[in-house]
């Protein structure tokens, strides 16, 4: 295939010629695993949704939540407030028996780790199976119907590094790297209509299997543990009783005075 003509000073080197490939291949084959590596993505994501266990609401992490955002925005922008009103809410919130004060001495629940949480593990056991059957079976069908078929030629050259990945099933050391095999365009397939789920399902679908994968590999090293409310209550706290309260419209009316003052001078 690769034929080298020596003379006493070059080398000419002459590749392979293109391959013709049959329309029918394109009909047949090509499209075929499109439409069901589409058409598998969207059961997989409905099937993997219908599955899911909702996760129970938490009130009590709702109620703490809420009261953190409440605490940073009068602290945050307690100067939009006159003085006895601020004074009035921060004093509600951290006196003795405010909901600050008597969070932050809440000790945290050492059993709450999400690692042990049994719903957890179920739902990411049935994200696994949800996303490993489709992939074995469409792996068989297009290796049991299609082995070693070259479906397409790439537009654009490709080298040597890419030609494990795009002429997966077949074995020619000879063949040009810019062809493709159906397995390799299977997985092509299978990653490059992320963009196509993403608009007709929605950012963070279940098909995703890049995410899904990324989401199993970091909970391969063990789950986030819970954050320690009782630590941010407790900083919560300590900024703002450490507030100094400056009333913006009155800062900006002597803001105001000096400069015509200034300006009349």
């Amino acid at each position: 295939y690769q034929r080298r003509v020596r003379d006493s000073s070059h080398t000419f080197t002459r590749m392979p010629a293109s391959i013709l490939l049959d329309t029918a291949i394109r009909d047949w084959v090509l499209v075929p695993v499109v439409v069901m590596v589409f058409m598998s993505s969207l059961l997989r994501h409905h099937v993997t949704l219908f599955l899911r266990n909702k996760p129970p609401y938490d009130a009590r992490a709702a109620h703490s939540t809420s009261l953190l955002r409440h605490a940073g925005a009068l602290r945050v922008a307690g100067g939009l407030l006159p003085p006895r009103t601020f004074e009035a809410r921060r004093a509600a919130l951290v006196a003795p028996s405010g909901p600050l004060t008597v969070l932050s001495e809440v000790k945290p629940n050492a059993m709450a780790n999400p690692a042990l949480n049994p719903s957890a593990m179920t739902g990411m056991l049935t994200n696994n199976v949800a996303m490993i059957v489709p992939q074995i079976a469409l792996m068989g069908w297009i290796s049991f119907f299609f082995s070693g078929f070259v479906i397409l030629k790439l537009p654009f050259p490709s080298t040597l590094r890419f030609k494990v990945m795009l002429q997966q099933g077949i074995a020619m050391d000879s063949l040009d790297p810019s062809y493709v095999s159906s397995l390799s365009w299977y997985f092509l397939t299978l990653f490059g209509l992320r963009g196509l789920l993403a608009i007709v399902l929605g950012d963070g679908n279940a098909a995703d299997d890049l995410a899904m994968m990324r989401q199993q590999q970091g909970g391969g090293m063990g789950a986030a543990p819970a954050p320690d409310m009782s630590k941010l209550f407790a900083a919560e706290l300590d900024n703002l009783k450490l507030v100094q309260h400056e009333w913006l419209p009155a800062a900006a009316l002597t803001r105001l005075q000096v400069r015509a003052a200034a300006a009349k001078a």
